[in-house]
């Protein structure tokens, strides 16, 4: 929580990607540009981010979670498949 606090608003909500690739998605990058000024997007590769992980209790990647940047409150974990179908 305290470092999204340092890039994100702490009164914005976040959509937090922890994924095992290091780039994001052409559909998060979409997602990303369509919200902006609603939500914030953040790409956390596992690499490096086992700390955030283990904050949110993430231990499988790809997840995608929304959460208060402040880390205060409940964050929603979408039980969803991740991806894009034709």
């Amino acid at each position: 929580a305290e470092a999204l606090a340092k890039v994100v608003p702490a009164s914005k909500k976040v959509a937090l990607l922890f994924s095992a690739k290091d780039k994001a998605s052409n559909l998060f990058m979409a997602l990303s540009m369509q919200l902006e000024k609603r939500i914030d997007f953040v790409l956390l590769p596992e690499k490096g981010n086992k700390e955030v992980a283990g904050t949110y209790g993430v231990s499988k990647y790809p997840t995608l979670l929304i959460a208060n940047a402040d880390g205060e409150g409940k964050h929603q974990v979408f039980e969803g498949k991740l991806g894009y179908k034709e």
